[in-house]
């Protein structure tokens, strides 16, 4: 296993934040897209075609790029269980989800991802352990998004709790990824991204009957925009992220999310953004911050 590389760099560390933000905006619009596409295409099959069309993007740039596509050893079964914790299966659940919540809500309970990650973190990562600090602004942040998600809202409770099951599994493999440090995030992304398809390709066969064409021309387009600026551009960035800083601090993906999944939800599709709701984004962004300060680290290595 690698040594730490999580010191502070004050440029580095702005990198890292951009970085945050910007897979925070890419996966909090997947919420909308995915809310799009399920309307016409089936859950099982609108995950077999967001890994799918991942997976081709990501295979087309490594074409162009004229890099090498050949797993090192150990990188398959790394991608299998990255492909199921962060792939087929909270992809599945989420647009099972969508089905009986709106978009900016489902984004909003995906928020509590860093909840579950500093706790796993805490009991798997011996360099991540929760300090006043860290549990101030985990307090912070899940008193904001108990704003975002209180009541005036819809949806039924089957989906808010398949919400909850979709944040323990993206908090798992965001721990485990922590833990093996991927040596190639790029390689590693375009693994999990065709394990995640070719997983949910076998669900939509066993359930589904088969994979579900769109029948129309727009949805391909939301289809494209989902597997390209939904999920093949975040992951990539995503594992950079996990290969330089604390899982603790990338989570807070997770946080930045629900802003952005209530704000396109209320531009583009009408959903309702109350008072009560920006006073939970501001929380939340409060908890952000408060995670994101230095966390003390014990020295010598992960695991």
């Amino acid at each position: 296993m690698s040594t730490d590389r999580t010191g502070p760099h004050p440029a580095g560390d702005l990198l890292l934040w951009v970085g945050i933000l910007a897979v925070s905006a890419m996966w909090g619009s997947s919420f909308l897209l995915a809310k799009l596409a399920v309307a016409s295409v089936p859950p099982a099959s609108l995950a077999a075609f967001r890994g799918g069309i991942s997976a081709l993007v990501l295979l087309a740039a490594f074409a162009t790029a004229r890099r090498s596509l050949w797993p090192r050893p150990g990188e398959v079964g790394f991608a299998l269980i990255l492909g199921t914790l962060s792939g087929w299966l909270p992809n599945l659940l989420t647009n099972l989800a969508l089905g009986s919540i709106d978009s900016a809500r489902a984004g909003m309970l995906n928020g509590t991802t860093p909840l579950f990650v500093m706790l796993l973190a805490h009991l798997a990562l011996r360099d991540e352990r929760m300090t006043a600090v860290t549990l101030v602004g985990m307090g912070t942040g899940f008193a904001g998004l108990l704003l975002l998600v209180g009541p005036g809202g819809s949806g039924t409770l089957v989906g808010h709790l398949l919400m909850v099951v979709v944040a323990l599994c993206y908090a798992t493999g965001t721990v485990f990824a922590r833990h093996r440090r991927p040596a190639d995030p790029a390689r590693l992304a375009f693994l999990q991204q065709s394990c995640s398809g070719l997983g949910a390709l076998a669900v939509a066969l066993a359930l589904e009957g088969g994979v579900s064409l769109p029948p129309v021309a727009a949805t391909w387009l939301v289809l494209l925009l989902l597997g390209t600026l939904g999920t093949a551009a975040p992951m990539v960035v995503y594992l950079w992220l996990l290969g330089r800083t604390t899982a603790t601090r990338v989570a807070t993906v997770g946080y930045l999310q629900p802003a952005w999944a209530a704000a396109l939800g209320a531009l583009l599709l009408a959903e309702p953004l109350t008072p009560t709701a920006l006073a939970g984004g501001a929380l939340v962004l409060a908890g952000v911050w408060l995670t994101g300060r230095r966390l003390t680290r014990s020295p010598g290595r992960s695991g």
